[in-house]
């Protein structure tokens, strides 16, 4: 893919962007971080996700949609700067946010035995809400908010990958966490009843919990006891030493009942109310605390994200031949500035008519995984990796032990081909979590 010299450091994309490192890699792609030589050697983010053998109205859509999320500024929000299709590659370039990601930053202070101080933990989420407001104002859902896909640089903090989730079939974050753990998914998102403005409230939720304690509230030993608990139970409180406005706020945003949360606008007015003694010590030891973000992730096979690809959808779309929704035409985008001054109602990025968490999508989705992962390695091949991963998913609901890296780590014996292992792992995941709604429902 791309055009590319011998030696990674002469490594060049699109005539324009020459790789300097590789920062991270997943089952589709790959993260490096390059050289901008068309614009004084900035330095930026490439991404190169593998899309296959998508379709050229396929890939015009996904470049389509990349042009108008580049459009978007805010103080808050990566910089999305370019996009390309290359053979079997989407590529997409985006700011650098050298103090890394808040996940790595937070596992840091964790490790420290250290926390962030009250007044500390509300100036970032409130730059964090200031973010997703201003894509809610547009009509945009984020759709994967969680501390690996916020970034920090000169003690910003700077939201990315919004919108980019439904162009790609797996987010390639270059932190070290286990991605496809849903951490931070919705009960709603979990139980197919669709994903709107509220899902990503939800989210915000999350982020602020770990913020406030540095780990997640809902991470249980593996992904099944973590599905069960997001389900059913309640979310853990704030520590004591946040005001009760906070506390209040909080507890609004993870209710199980999507219509009890907030919008972001609101909690951007409530929070913007709330006086906190601001401490001595304000800015961030990024630049020394933050791991190094070149750090391998333990099992890069299997990392998925819950997002839809722009393939998947497609499938989707024709098997109920359901039109997509127009794309705001190129005619009102020629310039930055007549973008920026339209009204939120005149923007939006490409949809589809059809919710992709509903109980229809989900059926399709399904049989793709199947047929796509038996085309790849053939049905006894399918059957046994299918039966292994169902097994050993059943038994983590009741044994804590079975984590996520004991199942990896069997399956790499059973199979070579990740891109199979992964569609099989995602086939299997949706029918635990059917079993899972259902024992909620009767509960």
């Amino acid at each position: 893919m791309c055009t590319s010299g011998e030696t990674a450091q002469t490594t060049m994309y699109a005539n324009r962007y020459q790789q300097i490192k590789k920062l991270g890699q997943g089952s589709f792609g790959t993260a490096y971080l390059v050289h901008d030589t068309k614009s004084k050697h900035e330095k930026k983010v490439l991404k190169a996700i593998f899309i296959g053998d998508a379709s050229p109205n396929e890939s015009l859509d996904a470049e389509h949609e990349a042009s108008i999320l580049a459009r978007l500024r805010h103080p808050n929000i990566v910089r999305f700067y370019d996009s390309f299709i290359d053979a079997s590659y989407f590529c997409i370039v985006t700011e650098y946010c050298e103090d890394g990601d808040l996940d790595q930053f937070l596992k840091s202070l964790r490790k420290q035995r250290s926390r962030l101080q009250m007044d500390q933990v509300i100036d970032l989420f409130m730059q964090l809400l200031s973010a997703i407001d201003f894509l809610h104002s547009k009509r945009i859902l984020h759709r994967d908010i969680k501390t690996s896909n916020i970034f920090l640089k000169r003690n910003y903090i700077k939201l990315g990958d919004f919108g980019i989730s439904r162009l790609m079939i797996n987010t390639l974050d270059k932190a070290s966490t286990f991605i496809g753990t849903p951490y931070y998914m919705s009960p709603e998102s979990l139980r197919y009843d669709g994903y709107n403005m509220k899902s990503d409230i939800w989210s915000l939720g999350c982020v602020l919990y770990e913020l406030s304690v540095c780990k997640r509230a809902f991470e249980r030993s593996n992904i099944i006891q973590t599905m069960d608990a997001i389900l059913r139970e309640p979310a853990p409180l704030l520590p004591e030493r946040f005001p009760a406005k906070v506390q209040q706020l909080y507890l609004q945003m993870v209710s199980k009942d999507p219509e009890k949360r907030l919008k972001a606008s609101e909690l951007l007015e409530e929070f913007s109310q709330i006086e906190i003694k601001a401490n001595t010590t304000k800015k961030l030891a990024t630049q020394s605390s933050t791991p190094d973000p070149e750090s391998k992730p333990s099992h890069p096979d299997l990392r998925r994200s819950y997002s839809n690809s722009p393939i998947i959808n497609k499938h989707i779309q024709n098997s109920l031949q359901v039109p997509s929704s127009p794309v705001h035409s190129t005619s009102s985008m020629d310039s930055i500035d007549g973008f920026e001054n339209n009204s939120s109602d005149d923007i939006h990025v490409s949809d589809n008519n059809m919710d992709p968490f509903s109980s229809t999508a989900k059926q399709i989705k399904t049989d793709y995984y199947r047929s796509k992962a038996k085309e790849l390695i053939g049905s006894e091949n399918f059957n046994r990796i299918y039966n292994y991963l169902h097994e050993q998913h059943k038994e983590q609901s009741q044994d804590p032990t079975r984590t996520d890296d004991i199942i990896l780590s069997g399956l790499q014996a059973l199979s070579s081909n990740s891109h199979a292992s992964t569609l099989i792992n995602e086939l299997v995941l949706h029918e635990c979590l059917n079993e899972l709604n259902e024992r909620t429902e009767t509960s």
